[in-house]
């Protein structure tokens, strides 16, 4: 496993340890979670943490991919990431949206600091 596995493991370790001890453990469920999961939840509820974990992609009609978002495809030493367009209209859920405008504000505040939502010299990642 690679050096930045150790995390999995740990979970792992816990939750199978947790299993056999017969832990009991109360985890509330969206809306009054603490922390939610796009795409898994639609909605932010009372939750304080977006816990990125999956990418995610829209297809039209014809299946074709509309829109795409992974994170894994922003691992490169000194890359940038893209600021995001937004979803396809009617196809993200609340939390989807609300991901990428948080997503798009932390890119703006680090890689271009003083720049506003409306600065038409950062172009979004179209599709």
């Amino acid at each position: 496993m690679r050096e930045g596995g150790i995390w999995v493991r740990e979970m792992y370790a816990f939750s199978i340890a947790a299993a056999l001890g017969k832990m009991p453990i109360d985890l509330p469920l969206v809306p009054h979670a603490i922390m939610v999961q796009p795409p898994a939840d639609s909605v932010i509820g009372d939750a304080a943490i977006i816990h990125y974990t999956w990418g995610y992609e829209f297809k039209d009609e014809a299946d074709k991919v509309v829109w795409r978002f992974d994170k894994r495809d922003y691992t490169q030493p000194g890359q940038v990431p893209p600021i995001l367009a937004d979803p396809p209209p009617g196809k993200a859920s609340e939390l989807q949206l609300k991901m990428v405008r948080v997503i798009n504000d932390a890119i703006r505040t680090v890689f271009y600091p003083g720049s506003s939502t409306t600065d038409e010299s950062i172009k979004p990642l179209v599709g």
